[in-house]
């Protein structure tokens, strides 16, 4: 079972749909009515999209911190800033708002990118990003957009993994297909 954390998103229930299509099970509960024990009994996490901060998003900054090492997590967006956040990474504003633009990234078509073209068309919706040069050795970036945005990160020792577009959007090229990818690994492990 996958544990959604809802960050007040209106996206959420579109991985939602992606997972159960597929026949995964997920409960949804929103990051300010979640304990950090009950977590216990999930076999995996994704952090969801959502508004503002990683640091004002309720639970979220204690979940990041607490579980990265204990059970496989994808981060979207603010997830994926979260997740940087809570192994010292940094932030920074972009000079452009990108709310519901694509972008052409290029990956490796390894973990959560297997079997996906490349290069890929994301939707992307943030004004934020995490800042490459800041990023701990932890990570690997796995892809960047053509403005040099960190678009996907993989930790190099925890099936734990964050990307900065979402792949839960209709405008994303095989989003499905990345968001089932992690489910397979997650439950799998």
């Amino acid at each position: 079972m996958i544990l959604l954390v809802d960050n007040y998103d209106s996206f959420t229930h579109n991985i939602v749909h992606i997972l159960s299509g597929a026949g995964y099970g997920c409960d949804v509960v929103q990051n300010d009515a979640l304990h950090p024990e009950d977590v216990e009994g999930y076999r995996a996490m994704i952090f969801s999209p959502g508004p503002g901060r990683p640091e004002e998003a309720g639970m979220l900054p204690e979940l990041a911190k607490r579980y990265l090492s204990r059970m496989p997590i994808l981060g979207v967006c603010l997830g994926h800033q979260a997740l940087a956040l809570a192994t010292g990474g940094r932030l920074f504003r972009l000079p452009d708002v990108w709310h519901g633009k694509t972008s052409l990234i290029r990956h490796a078509g390894q973990g959560i990118f297997k079997d996906i073209a490349s290069p890929m068309r994301v939707m992307r919706y943030h004004s934020l990003a995490v800042e490459a040069d800041h990023l701990p050795k932890a990570w690997q970036v796995t892809a960047v957009s053509p403005d040099g945005v960190v678009m996907a990160m993989e930790h190099r020792d925890y099936p734990v993994y964050g990307v900065q577009f979402h792949p839960e959007s209709v405008c994303t090229a095989q989003g499905a297909r990345l968001l089932l990818n992690f489910a397979r690994q997650a439950l799998a492990a």
